[in-house]
């Protein structure tokens, strides 16, 4: 099939599971966006500033704070230049988003901890077994991007930017988490594993907070069902629009793909 590279990873899964048609032109058809949200330059550039600080950590010292802003700064304006047109949240500009991402940016220096670090931007793959014992015939694919030492075992991180804060509901039925524990579980050797969010609130204050996670086998078993669930859609053509969903305004495939779109 078309857009099938044979694995299954979470962003190809949350994007089947919010919208079945920009799956379809992501994946299927492999159509280039016609525009990009600028939410998605600020959480690069903010993922890259977070990696900094802990790269600091583990060569022997954090960069000073307007490094780390500095190449926050750099990595927003380079996605810029390669990316497709920017939609900005609300009017903005790329000045206002940059002094948002500064702003961010020393919210998150000013509370990270230090913590040994195990691995950065770590892919692995991982052979996905259902609850009967079947073996899939598609692996999960991870890229973690910080994984540090916690006591005797370790704890994936992973960086989220919100206008909110996450509720516990969204903190229960994350898939994102979901994936990256059942992932790393089989491939660090036995050795405890947990994960936590690191939430950078957006706000006139912002805020930074982090949010441990935690799954169980059946959490685990759920999960690939669901994934067994989305392959059946797949296969069987079913894409559909979510229309009027929290989504659209940001969609590089709204127009004029989906707008166009009859079946």
């Amino acid at each position: 099939m078309p857009g099938d590279n044979g694995y299954v990873s979470f962003s190809r899964l949350s994007s089947y599971l919010t919208c079945s048609l920009q799956f379809y032109f992501r994946y299927i058809r492999q159509e280039e966006p016609v525009l990009v949200s600028s939410n998605l330059l600020l959480g690069g550039g903010l993922h890259f500033g977070h990696l900094l600080i802990y790269e600091g950590m583990s060569n022997g010292g954090i960069p000073p704070l307007a490094k780390v802003q500095e190449g926050v700064v750099e990595e927003i304006l380079m996605r810029q230049r390669i990316s497709p047109p920017v939609k900005f949240s609300n009017g903005g500009t790329i000045d206002q988003l940059i002094a948002e991402a500064q702003g961010l940016t020393e919210a998150m220096y000013r509370a990270v901890k230090p913590e040994p670090v195990v691995a950065a931007n770590l892919e692995e793959r991982v052979d996905l077994v259902d609850q009967d014992g079947r073996r899939l015939d598609k692996q999960l694919l991870v890229i973690y991007d910080l994984i540090v030492g916690n006591g005797d075992g370790e704890c994936i991180v992973d960086l989220k930017t919100a206008k909110q804060a996450f509720s516990p509901d969204k903190l229960r039925w994350d898939l994102q988490s979901t994936a990256y524990l059942y992932a790393r579980a089989i491939t660090n050797g036995g050795h405890p594993v947990s994960f936590r969010f690191d939430v950078l609130k957006k706000s006139k204050t912002p805020n930074f907070s982090s949010h441990p996670v935690t799954r169980t086998p059946a959490d685990f078993a759920r999960f690939i069902s669901i994934i067994k669930k989305v392959d059946q859609g797949i296969k069987a053509g079913i894409f559909l629009p979510s229309k009027g969903s929290m989504y659209c305004g940001s969609c590089g495939y709204a127009e004029p793909m989906c707008s166009t779109w009859c079946g």
